[in-house]
């Protein structure tokens, strides 16, 4: 028969193992959506000029950086259309960054939520201020969700993404980062392991007072 000692001592593993995994719970970490990296081959100039890519998945905590200097700062956009008729209200951030003196990696952006969709980069004055690191064949990573992606130049209109003139690139030669975590991807809080952890420890402790109440008859 088992005892009142055996099932105390189950409740008490019980709770802790439940506290154990709630001080445990933490963030999933960012992954890589794109990354075209590698050494400094060459440094592009242009007036304005960028990366779009399509991706089928939606991603939170997203940030992008890319490999850039200059002695003055650089304008960002992010947009999810770029081109003749493109407003203010076609950009997610926008952001000006001051830029290391020698090739850096600087992020653009952090922080975003995107879901599934079409996206473009655009920096501004690429050019005499600044410069955009690259290389003849960098090491491209893309999650599995990324469908398209293309570097371009630009000449930038009155919003400078309602640009006046535009040059596909093709494959990037330039050097970025954007990263981020699926969305849905989330590890439990820890105060969802300790709500199971104190219903697995009601169901203990009346069970415990069912076996007290049978030893005493």
């Amino acid at each position: 028969m088992k005892t009142k000692g055996n099932t105390w001592t189950k409740l008490l593993g019980i709770c802790g193992l439940a506290l154990m995994l709630g001080g445990g719970a933490a963030p999933l970490d960012a992954g890589i959506i794109i990354s075209n990296t590698g050494p400094v081959g060459f440094f592009a100039g242009y007036s304005g000029m960028g990366f779009s890519w399509t991706m089928t998945q939606a991603f939170t905590n997203v940030a992008i950086s890319a490999e850039i200097f200059s002695a003055f700062s650089v304008d960002a956009y992010l947009t999810d259309s770029i081109g003749p008729g493109t407003t203010v209200a076609d950009e997610i951030a926008s952001a000006s960054s001051i830029l290391p003196s020698f090739p850096a990696y600087t992020t653009l952006f952090s922080g975003l939520s995107l879901p599934a969709g079409t996206y473009h980069v655009l920096l501004l004055d690429v050019s005499s201020t600044g410069r955009w690191v690259g290389d003849a064949s960098p090491v491209l990573a893309t999650d599995p969700s990324v469908t398209t992606l293309n570097a371009f130049s630009f000449t930038p209109g009155a919003y400078p993404p309602d640009y006046t003139s535009y040059q596909d690139l093709g494959t990037p030669g330039i050097h970025f980062t954007v990263t981020g975590t699926p969305a849905g991807d989330v590890i439990p809080e820890p105060s969802t392991f300790g709500l199971l952890g104190l219903g697995l420890a009601a169901t203990a402790a009346a069970k415990w007072r069912r076996v007290g109440r049978a030893s005493t008859r």
